[in-house]
């Protein structure tokens, strides 16, 4: 018995476009991570950036059997067009924003809803295309800002004399004479 299986993928030459931003400091490779969730919630992939900003997406694997389930679950829903069966799934891309805060962090755009159809060739192969958000220029552009808040330092200090002797000095006769100068290292 023959059964018929396709199979085809979202990354490579088609992927989610997404990257990434962040003012007040250069970015590390790496610092910021993202996920791909369907929208039952399940994560179907993740990324980090890179130094230049590009977000890099693990990439998600389809075949003819997690297509259908997919649609059994209601992750996915399944029309035919032109003869071939077409998938479509809404995920939500967003930004793991947990602790940002506490590195001095402001995330202003942390997900977005891109659909993502696949289609069944009838050939054993499966091709896959995105579609973004209105405005996004078919990239999705994650923005966050760095910056540290002033802070008080209280210094206090004490000035020891040494008062032996006739030609001692007293608390007057030094009053306002001495000026002190704090520096620091980077």
């Amino acid at each position: 018995t023959n059964k018929y299986e396709a199979t085809g993928s979202l990354g490579g030459d088609v992927k989610i476009a997404a990257t990434k931003t962040l003012e007040g400091r250069d970015l590390k490779a790496g610092e910021f991570s993202f996920a791909i969730k369907e929208s039952n919630g399940n994560e179907v992939s993740s990324g980090t950036n890179d130094a230049l900003g590009n977000i890099n997406f693990e990439a998600i694997k389809y075949t003819s059997d997690t297509l259908k389930s997919a649609v059994k679950d209601g992750s996915a829903n399944k029309i035919t067009k032109d003869g071939k069966d077409v998938y479509t799934f809404q995920y939500t891309v967003s930004e793991n924003t947990d602790k940002l805060s506490d590195k001095g962090i402001t995330a202003t755009d942390s997900s977005f809803v891109v659909t993502v159809t696949v289609r069944d060739n009838g050939d054993g192969t499966l091709t896959t295309a995105v579609t973004y958000p209105d405005g996004s220029e078919n990239v999705l552009s994650f923005k966050n800002t760095y910056g540290a808040e002033d802070t008080k330092l209280n210094i206090t200090g004490v000035k020891r004399l040494n008062s032996d002797g006739d030609l001692a000095l007293t608390l007057k006769d030094i009053a306002e004479k001495y000026t002190f100068e704090i520096t620091g290292e980077d």
